[in-house]
């Protein structure tokens, strides 16, 4: 069967018919033609088409695009098409629940595709557009020239599923979900249910082990009973450090606060504290220098008279840098079973060394700890 267009103009007049003319007729009918939302060129063939109504008569309106109304299009004129200036291309006339005509337009080649059509409207017709014209013909008037209506794409079932569903949304026990964010819905099957979902707004229970490929965000408060996670913040503001050992539970013994500095080469004594026992602390302090000129060092000391027993630490920032580690003690005095922990600092140039916040932790104190500067 070969194509045929239906003519709105036949059969005319009281005269007898011939049959070619009116099987032509019923052949378009019955291979697809039909008259809501039909697109034709303009009698006066210029840069749009015109496109029929979607309703007849107040009677028959069977094009929906919602779930809840059909649509109420007027017969009206599309926009004007753009010309392509550098080769061929197929442009895409669809029309929305709103009524609103659009042109998408194809990708310019010498064997020119058609473009996928948009998500949420209905596709009307393919034009052929040859470079620089811009004037539509119909399919029937091609004269290898100028634009014409290629293809009448109309479906007769638009198969949807990407996208928000248009109209209101039920509950989880339908076709129908809202999400926390009323204006996004999602299609589901009836028979499934949502309790494997993680959603986005609700309390729920979730089992297993989940893996995170990002480090997930926690809400900008602090835990408040024993079984909420702890975000990195709750660390830095009440725990100081970023190392804690299982074995520890940190208790402040003391602190030395005010900042102190030197322009000495050669290790300065800045802080001090005599500790009435041995054993293992926690150690804290920032450190910053003058200049990002300068590098500026500091070290934890053991003793009256000081030997090193900390890593040597360096800086050259001008804002202060934090730096902790785990220290050993051993008495000094065997008889009275004191020892003493130092913070010395030196710079290296002309620069100065500024240090501030040594403090000490320890487990379970029995005795405090004495600070001596």
């Amino acid at each position: 069967m070969s194509l045929a267009l239906f003519d709105e103009l036949q059969p005319s007049g009281g005269t007898i018919q011939s049959s070619a003319t009116l099987r032509n007729n019923y052949n378009a009918l019955f291979q697809g033609d039909n008259y809501p939302l039909r697109v034709v060129a303009q009698e006066t063939q210029d840069n749009t088409v015109k496109v029929y109504t979607s309703k007849m008569g107040g009677y028959y309106q069977q094009i929906w695009l919602t779930p809840t109304q059909p649509l109420d299009f007027a017969e009206g004129n599309s926009p004007a098409i753009s010309e392509p200036t550098s080769n061929n291309r197929i442009s895409l006339l669809t029309i929305n629940s709103a009524g609103t005509l659009a042109w998408t337009y194809g990708t310019q080649a010498a064997s020119p595709v058609a473009p996928n059509c948009p998500i949420n409207v209905l596709p009307l017709i393919y034009v052929y557009q040859r470079v620089n014209k811009t004037v539509i013909y119909d399919y029937a008037d091609d004269n290898s020239i100028d634009c014409y209506i290629y293809k009448d794409i109309r479906p007769k079932i638009k198969v949807g599923g990407e996208g928000n569903v248009i109209g209101a949304a039920s509950s989880t026990t339908d076709n129908i979900v809202t999400f926390a964010d009323s204006s996004g819905k999602a299609l589901k099957d009836s028979a499934k249910s949502f309790d494997n979902i993680v959603q986005t707004a609700g309390n729920q229970t979730v089992a297993g082990i989940k893996t995170f490929t990002s480090i997930p965000v926690l809400p900008a408060s602090d835990p408040t009973t024993a079984n909420q996670a702890t975000r990195k913040a709750y660390i830095d503001n009440n725990f100081i450090g970023n190392y804690v050992p299982d074995t520890f539970k940190l208790i402040l013994e003391v602190s030395s606060d005010g900042e102190k500095s030197t322009t000495n080469s050669l290790y300065d004594q800045l802080k001090r504290i005599v500790l009435p026992r041995s054993g293992q602390l926690y150690v804290y302090f920032e450190m910053k220098s003058s200049s990002v000129s300068y590098n500026q060092y500091a070290r934890i000391y053991g003793g009256a008279g000081g030997t090193p027993i900390g890593t040597e630490r360096r800086t050259t920032s001008v804002t202060y840098v934090a730096f902790e580690e785990i220290i050993t003690l051993v008495a000094l005095d065997t008889t009275y079973k004191y020892t003493m922990l130092e913070l010395q600092a030196k710079t290296v140039g002309s620069g100065t060394v500024y240090i501030k916040n040594f403090r000490a932790y320890t487990y379970n104190p029995s005795q405090p700890f004495i600070l001596m500067a």
